[in-house]
Parts: structure tokens; C-alpha cells; sequence
């Protein structure tokens, strides 16, 4: 929304539901209006803002980007890394940017049960490569086969 573009976040929860964020944003105006993009933040942490239609707004109206890659895109992809971290699952996506891709996917993960310890979410040129660490909704590692499968699936269903 208001033209950001996010090039890198990093995220942080605790036991405690204390959470942190920090998100690196590339604007396609000079002139932007800090104070309403702060003025929205505050409703969207209220849940006064209609963020899913706003998005949507948002692709619609947005101006096509100029492709800078030279070849095709790869294909998306979900990765499950067992050994990054003893205490939370490691789920990698890399697939092409598109407006609204971070919430798209943390709306999975979180539609699934999935709480989200922490995140870094980087942009490439057209691709993104976001690392989430994430528990299960009974705080353990995520590590049931079908459940892993759904994930893909709800995964790939939102960068699609």
C-alpha cells in the first residue's frame, strides 16, 4: 500500500506474544506521506483497516514493473529445514514478488496454525526469499508429513 515496496524485513516474537518488526521499504515517490502510511499502520494494528481489499485496490491500479531479470522465473518453491534451529521448524519460500506477497503468505502459515518466532524476508531483483521459524500451534516443531504437505500447498496457493 502506498506504493512500498518491502525489500527486507526481520521479525521477532517472544513466549510472551511481545513482537517486533523491522521492515526496509523502497518508495516509487519522492514525496511520500509518512504521516498516513503511520496513520494506517496504527488502524491495520487495530484491525480497522480493510487490508485484504486494500491489496487487492492496490494490484489492480499498480503499474506493470519492467521485468529485470533475464530469464524466466524459477518455479516457487517451499523448502523444510529440520537442522537450522532446535526449537522451530525453518520454512523457506522463494517465488516472483507480487504486490501483497508477505501477507499473502504469513495468512497461510497463520491459517494453519503456525505461530511465526521470527522472519527475514528479502527482495532479489524480481524474487523474493523469505525464511520463516515457525511452531506448530501446540508450540512444538512442525514435523507431521501431512501437515508439511498443506503448507506447501496453502504456500504455493499464495505466491501463485
Amino acid at each position: 500500500m502506498h506504493g512500498l515496496d518491502v525489500l527486507s524485513a526481520q521479525a521477532l516474537s517472544d513466549e510472551h506474544g511481545m513482537a517486533a518488526s523491522q521492515f526496509r521499504v523502497m518508495s516509487d515517490t519522492a514525496d511520500m506521506k509518512w504521516g498516513e502510511v503511520k496513520a494506517d499502520l496504527g488502524r491495520a494494528l487495530a484491525n480497522e483497516l480493510a487490508i485484504e481489499a486494500r491489496i487487492a485496490e492496490r494490484a489492480t491500479t499498480y503499474r506493470r514493473r519492467r521485468r529485470t531479470q533475464a530469464g524466466q522465473p524459477a518455479a516457487p518453491k517451499v523448502v523444510f529445514d529440520d537442522a537450522a534451529s532446535s526449537n522451530a521448524t525453518v520454512i523457506e519460500v522463494r517465488a516472483t514478488t507480487k504486490i501483497g506477497i508477505l501477507h499473502r503468505i504469513t495468512k497461510a502459515l497463520g491459517e494453519l496454525g503456525l505461530d511465526i518466532r521470527h522472519a527475514t524476508v528479502q527482495s532479489i531483483g524480481m524474487d523474493v526469499v523469505d525464511t520463516f521459524y515457525v511452531r506448530s500451534a501446540s508450540g512444538g516443531l512442525v514435523t507431521d508429513p501431512q501437515h508439511r504437505r498443506e503448507i506447501i500447498k496453502a504456500v504455493l496457493h499464495a505466491v501463485s
